[in-house]
């Protein structure tokens, strides 16, 4: 008898839950096999996540990245940068193993995959976003503020208050440092509820709140980015403090570790 490979019980799963699952719930349970990109040499040592984010014709898409610790859907938020006008990004962990990788375009449908990262080496993965159909529905950021101004040593109390005309956020009310690469769930201001079968948690409307610090130096407002996705994989806007449209040019720097208080 011949051996069945990875990728052929992937996509034969993935044809059986095609009919029952639509939209997020699908690429959740299809992103639960571990994707396979490829690796090289770190120069510094280090673990980094990079590559390039696309959409569907291969066109470089800007906007973030983020990087769930374990396994996905455990809200295990650790890490994140920026994606460029290229559509290239660059990210260190802390470590190899298991991680969930999130990629959020304005306009697409987030992607989320498990890897699974070689530890002191550069993982590439070629990301691919799908065009958001239905965007009208879509989850959005009322307002954002940190308080008090950031700066350096300073330790910041975050709100934003998120919104789902569907009453169907999930988890994913994110807060991205890109200087320092730390990436958190907010607080919700309640606790969520159980969705449909085969679905996560639904999270309410309202404030959510983090606190982070002391910053590092040279920081300040324009350091944060935002963005809120429901059960269905779509997002928000993306958006960074004070709501400004994200969007990068030039090489990627690596987004190095930071420290969370």
């Amino acid at each position: 008898m011949s051996r069945v490979t990875r990728p052929t019980i992937k996509v034969l799963v993935s044809l059986i839950l095609m009919p029952l699952l639509s939209g997020c719930a699908y690429l959740q349970y299809f992103g639960l096999f571990p994707s396979t990109g490829t690796v090289e040499d770190s120069p510094t040592g280090k673990t980094i996540v990079a590559g390039v984010m696309v959409n569907e014709q291969g066109i470089p898409l800007s906007g973030i990245v983020m990087l769930e610790q374990g396994k996905l859907f455990r809200g295990k938020f650790r890490r994140g940068g920026v994606v460029d006008s290229a559509g290239r990004f660059a990210v260190e962990v802390p470590d190899g193993d298991q991680w969930g990788l999130h990629g959020y375009a304005d306009g697409y449908i987030y992607h989320p995959e498990s890897i699974t990262l070689a530890p002191g080496k550069i993982n590439r993965y070629r990301w691919v976003l799908s065009v958001d159909k239905d965007p009208q529905d879509n989850p959005t950021i009322r307002r954002i503020t940190l308080t008090p101004e950031p700066a350096p040593g300073v330790t910041v109390t975050i709100t934003l208050d998120a919104f789902d005309p569907k009453l169907r956020l999930s988890e994913q009310v994110l807060a991205l440092n890109a200087r320092t690469g730390d990436a958190f769930v907010m607080e919700p201001p309640e606790q969520p509820r159980w969705g449909h079968p085969l679905e996560g948690k639904l999270y309410p409307n309202g404030i959510y709140r983090a606190m982070y610090g002391p910053l590092p130096p040279d920081s300040d407002v324009t350091d944060w980015v935002f963005v809120v996705a429901n059960e269905d994989c779509s997002i928000s806007r993306i958006t960074r403090a004070p709501l400004d449209h994200v969007g990068s040019v030039g090489m990627p720097q690596v987004t190095q570790r930071g420290g969370r208080g």
